[in-house]
């Protein structure tokens, strides 16, 4: 009895080695070598946090503004801009913290120049902080993405005024994380609707014209058989083209903005091949012009 007791328990023992084989970690002689990048760690889904009531609004004229905040019913002057114009674009919580940041801009005044946006933020005990970035300005409004864990701040920023003549766009994105403003996202395009013909505010400097000359390119803009002549001068200010159409037929068109690059599409509106201005921006004619956007 005693010994098939033995070769029972014997006959059992690659059985009990062989489930612990099958269960031991996984590592480095599992196949990975320690050269290999770690997999990707899981995303963290945050806690839920207490909501806090919080509103902000602009009080005072230009130069002299306040931004004000209410937080769970209590009263700040929560921030003094410097002097110039203030802009509030909205209010979200970027950092999932339960308390509304505010996205607002700042300009001196004007429109020489894009605005510059900060996001102002309660840090608890009364204190707010008010952030920025070298690359957070645009001549738009931030748009806030909310499809993914974290909110992201999008703008788009162009370059314009006088001595630039690029129509190239510079797209960045931001999370707002521990109080700072991150760069996550960055490039730059020169991506454009293609023209049948074109004129360019660097073809000043390229052909080495004037700027106190014009520039033409002509084209039959409403297919009577006849050219049509652009004719474009140099917007100092804007460092952008000024252009009207004369017409073969006679009499000029006006084109009520001003361009970097003005060029014509294969559509047409009213009787008149639409025009492309800058990268992407579509002027089409009212019967009497073309106006702004």
């Amino acid at each position: 009895m005693r010994r098939l007791l033995v070769l029972m328990f014997a006959a059992a023992m690659p059985l009990a080695v062989a489930a612990q084989d099958s269960a031991s970690p996984k590592g480095p002689a599992a196949g990975a070598t320690p050269s290999e990048a770690p997999a990707p760690l899981p995303l963290i889904v945050p806690k839920p946090v207490e909501t806090h009531a919080v509103s902000y609004s602009l009080a005072g004229e230009m130069y002299d503004q306040q931004i004000h905040a209410t937080v769970d019913g209590r009263n700040y002057v929560a921030f003094v801009p410097d002097m110039g114009l203030s802009t509030i674009a909205f209010q979200a919580d970027l950092d999932g913290d339960g308390y509304d940041e505010l996205v607002h801009g700042w300009i001196g005044g004007g429109n020489c120049c894009p605005t510059t946006f900060s996001v102002l933020s309660y840090r608890g005990n009364g204190i707010f902080s008010n952030v920025t970035h070298a690359d957070f300005w645009s001549w738009g409004t931030p748009e806030l993405i909310e499809t993914g864990a974290e909110p992201r701040l999008r703008v788009e920023s162009i370059v314009s005024g006088a001595g630039h003549t690029s129509d190239e766009v510079t797209l960045s994105v931001f999370a707002y994380r521990d109080g700072a403003l991150h760069l996550v996202e960055q490039a730059v395009s020169d991506a454009h609707l293609p023209a049948l013909v074109e004129l360019k505010a660097g073809d000043f400097d390229r052909t080495g014209t004037p700027k106190s000359e014009r520039l033409e390119m002509s084209f039959d803009m409403n297919a009577d058989g006849r050219a049509d002549v652009f004719s474009c001068g140099w917007w100092e200010r804007w460092g952008a083209l000024s252009c009207d159409i004369r017409m073969g037929g006679g009499g000029v068109v006006e084109i009520h903005t001003g361009c970097e690059r003005i060029g014509v599409l294969d559509s047409r509106t009213g009787g008149m091949n639409d025009l492309v201005c800058g990268r992407d921006g579509v002027l089409t004619f009212n019967g009497t012009a073309y106006a702004s956007f």
